[in-house]
């Protein structure tokens, strides 16, 4: 049972990203992000999270929450840091394409359809990997209960 637990830890730990050491962007791949930033809504994918978030809560404190947030969320910072994940993870070509593709209506459609296509598609991901585990949980069981 250790060595599963371990396995999955060390699985989980794979996943999640982590900022890699990265040269200083060139000038160029900084206005390619400026690029995808100008046809990026940052406040409605931020609007969308709270909303999101606040739904996790109590229903008495999901408006507190709301206005909480709208409140002290830094926008400014929000901006930034998406521009520094978007010249780490991506070249100045990609996100040159990248904000060509999303301001024009079919690129802006499929990243909306996007967004919700990876919710659907991690959820349903999660649900086979926990099924995987509980039926690695009962071999194991199984296995030690014979041994």
């Amino acid at each position: 049972m250790k060595r599963l637990i371990l396995a999955l830890t060390l699985l989980a730990g794979s996943w999640t990203s982590h900022a890699a050491a990265t040269a200083k962007p060139s000038p160029e791949q900084l206005r390619a992000a400026n690029q995808v930033l100008a046809v990026t809504n940052l406040h409605s994918l931020t609007e969308e999270l709270i909303l999101e978030l606040a739904q996790k809560l109590p229903t008495a404190k999901r408006q507190p929450f709301i206005e909480l947030a709208r409140r002290t969320v830094d926008m400014e910072q929000i901006e930034s840091l998406t521009r520094q994940h978007l010249v780490e993870q991506f070249t100045s070509e990609e996100l040159r394409v990248l904000a060509e593709f999303r301001s024009t209506p079919i690129g802006q459609s499929i990243t909306e359809k996007l967004h919700t296509f990876d919710i659907s598609l991690k959820a349903h991901i999660q649900q086979q990997v926990a099924q995987a585990v509980k039926r690695l949980i009962r071999q194991q069981a199984t296995t030690s209960t014979d041994g």
